[in-house]
């Protein structure tokens, strides 16, 4: 099933810095390993995944992490 912002998620972009993360189709992947993910450990989170949220044909619109608190709690965030 499809999943948006709008399903209430909280937006990634509120908690950590895409300054230097740029949105391109080929290289988002290993910027979320490499300039998202070490801020999100910086701030406590541990067990990081990524997925697909939102899709059309051209590639995902939006992306979910998923992640493990300080507080051993499950969070998932929504950026795109």
């Amino acid at each position: 099933m499809p999943v948006s912002i709008d399903d209430g998620y909280p937006d990634l972009a509120g908690i950590i810095d895409f300054a230097n993360f740029d949105f391109d189709k080929n290289t988002y992947r290993t910027q979320e390993r490499t300039i998202l993910e070490p801020q999100l450990r910086a701030l406590g989170y541990s067990s990081i995944t990524w997925s697909d949220g939102e899709t059309d044909s051209f590639g995902p619109l939006s992306r979910l992490c998923r992640a493990k608190s300080r507080d051993k709690i499950w969070v998932t965030f929504i950026y795109g």
